[in-house]
């Protein structure tokens, strides 16, 4: 796709320019709440990757699409699309909640976008830790971005794709870790305004932004390659109850949680500025 909501197939010149046309297309708004206004990119608009070669490690991971699969047809999507499901959502008092702080000071117009569908399956981490640090951060924040880039997707230019400053609840589940990754997985506050499974003493409404296209369980549900019915996907905040668990959304888009060494789905996402 090189347009909003437009299936194209020439490949990663055209995705590149896609994502310099929206980067120039947020920056012609000054304020906060201009892009909210203006309307013209809304929630569940997308990209779709020609293909995405990712190389995997000892807790899997390894992806090699040369085509964007439809899944189920195309009824639920397309493998490889990567759509937005927030617009300033790490803006202080985003969407209305007065009580969260924000990921950037000064609020900037920006676009949360996160993949539709479950990209590949691995580990969290093959030991008892949380997000922070875990096998699942180092990937994505190499293997993985690696992947994006070939495919056109502009992981190293700072000025387009970004990191806000998050906060997610350490392995000893006595404090957060600020995390400022540009490409990450959601916490469980993040897909379901609310806590069910995390922490809530740490990941609590002044520290956790809200992606707005996930405003029911059907939103949120994701399909693997094979379709059919919906898979488990990994949250980055730990369970609450242990450190060995991390939360993740189920098959029908419900809160649940998994063992850290459990190898299911992930969706991961990143900011445009």
């Amino acid at each position: 796709t090189v347009k909003f909501g437009v299936t194209a197939t020439d490949g990663v010149k055209r995705v590149e320019d896609t994502f310099t046309q929206i980067h120039e297309y947020l920056r012609a708004f000054s304020g906060k709440t201009d892009l909210l206004k203006n309307g013209k990119i809304k929630l569940g608009d997308y990209v779709d990757l020609a293909g995405l070669k990712v190389t995997g490690t000892g807790s899997g991971g390894e992806i090699n699409e040369t085509t964007n699969t439809p899944i189920d047809g195309g009824a639920h999507g397309y493998l490889l699309r990567i759509m937005v499901v927030g617009i300033n959502s790490f803006n202080p008092q985003a969407n209305g909640r007065t009580n969260y702080a924000g990921g950037v000071t000064p609020a900037i117009p920006h676009i949360v976008m996160q993949f539709q569908n479950i990209p590949g399956k691995r580990m969290i981490n093959i030991t008892a830790t949380a997000y922070e640090g875990s096998a699942m951060q180092t990937y994505l924040t190499g293997n993985f971005t690696d992947g994006l880039k070939l495919a056109g997707v502009p992981m190293s230019d700072g000025t387009i794709i970004w990191g806000p400053t998050r906060e997610i609840t350490n392995t000893a589940q006595n404090g957060t870790d600020p995390i400022t990754d540009t490409l990450w997985l959601p916490t469980e506050w993040e897909m379901f305004n609310e806590n069910f499974e995390s922490n809530g003493t740490y990941e609590k409404l002044a520290n956790q932004a809200y992606l707005e296209y996930y405003t029911d369980p059907l939103t949120r549900i994701k399909y693997g390659k094979g379709g059919g019915t919906g898979a488990e996907y990994w949250e980055a905040s730990p369970y609450r109850v242990s450190a060995a668990g991390c939360c993740n959304v189920d098959g029908n888009g419900i809160a649940t949680f998994g063992g850290l060494a459990a190898s299911i789905g992930f969706a991961p996402a990143f900011c445009v500025k």
